[in-house]
């Protein structure tokens, strides 16, 4: 199938390459290796599988791709002259790079189509997207791996991006002056940032009235607490390294759409004390995860407090002494789970 894709396309001169002495036989059947694209006339997509390391040599250009709709070169670790190449590709909407510059190149501002962006950075610390960043303004979806969305510094007033949907595996300085970044990107469904500083200050995220699913973390060792409100739209919800007060977990009891819960390196009131729920209702809860929370008690009237309850996920609660009796009464409750908690037999219960 590969030698017939090989010569038809040659014929037709879909795209022109080169591999040297590994060039595909008709007779062989074997692949070839190592083919470098040289010159593509009508291509619209491409990607470079991981571990094809040399499928585009420092001699290709991709500037002759004019017509490249998709991208994914996630394969391979691109030199600064690919990224300025890349930001030529003015019809690009889907994009997925691995890189290990400090920032994109000024030219990614021409990326005027692009609808998706992920980037891999390989090299601590984060890369830096901005200020190009703020001109794709047709960006929905967008994923980072140790990449920080601007530098801390004072923007433009009107930088928003009114049409970005997924904000995923974003890092965010702890700093004052990150506290309303979110009110730039006003219609997120999706969000997950990581705070890397060791004294935080949480951006508010009250804001984002679309707001579907939040994985939030704090990187550091000390635990924090988020005093700000949640979004009332939230489903579903990831928080990891804070500190849980009675307060904000209140707070988070009261989000009406509320679905799934997890909390992972958390600390119950300062911990490792008591976890009183009694007062608390979480209305619409399905689904909750513990994840090495910090409590040794917990108090709670579970039909009350889950009265919808379908799964109870308990990992690595090593001071937890129990699971409330009262679990036992939610009628809706399907499975508990029990793993790692020495305090605990490991368990499935299914009910």
């Amino acid at each position: 199938m590969h030698d017939f894709c090989y010569i038809k396309s040659r014929k037709e001169k879909v795209f022109d390459f080169i591999g040297g002495s590994n060039a595909p036989s008709s007779s062989s059947g074997v692949m070839a290796r190592g083919i470098t694209i040289r010159y593509v006339k009508h291509l619209f997509s491409l990607k470079v599988y991981d571990g094809i390391h040399d499928c585009l040599s420092y001699n290709s250009h991709l500037k002759h791709l004019r017509l490249l709709k998709s991208l994914d070169l996630k394969g391979l670790t691109l030199t600064d002259s690919l990224l300025d190449e890349i930001g030529m590709l003015v019809h690009l909407k889907y994009l997925i790079i691995q890189t290990k510059a400090k920032a994109l190149p000024p030219l990614f501002s021409n990326l005027c189509n692009l609808e998706t962006l992920s980037v891999y950075n390989i090299e601590r610390p984060c890369m830096i997207l901005s200020p190009c960043f703020w001109s794709l303004a047709k960006l929905r979806d967008v994923r980072m791996m140790e990449c920080a969305l601007f530098e801390p510094t004072v923007l433009d007033e009107d930088s928003r991006l009114e049409n970005l949907r997924t904000l995923q595996h974003l890092s965010l300085p702890g700093s004052e002056d990150m506290e309303d970044i979110f009110k730039r990107f006003p219609n997120l469904q999706i969000l997950s940032v990581s705070i890397i500083a060791e004294k935080i200050c949480f951006p508010r995220l009250d804001v984002l009235n679309e707001l579907e699913q939040l994985n939030l973390s704090a990187s550091w060792d000390s635990f924090h607490e988020y005093t700000h409100d949640f979004p009332l739209s939230l489903k579903k919800m990831r928080l990891q390294g804070l500190a849980l007060t009675s307060d904000s977990l209140s707070r988070i009891a009261r989000l009406p759409n509320l679905q799934k819960l997890s909390l992972k390196n958390a600390i119950i009131d300062g911990g490792p004390g008591e976890w009183n729920m009694e007062d608390v209702t979480f209305k619409n809860l399905k689904y909750l995860k513990l994840d090495s929370v910090e409590f040794s008690e917990w108090q709670v009237d579970a039909e009350k407090s889950f009265p919808v309850l379908e799964m109870l996920d308990i990992i690595t609660c090593e001071k937890l002494m129990d699971i409330p009796d009262s679990c036992g009464d939610i009628a809706s409750l399907e499975l508990i789970k029990v793993w790692f908690s020495p305090q605990l037999k490991e368990s499935i219960l299914q009910y």
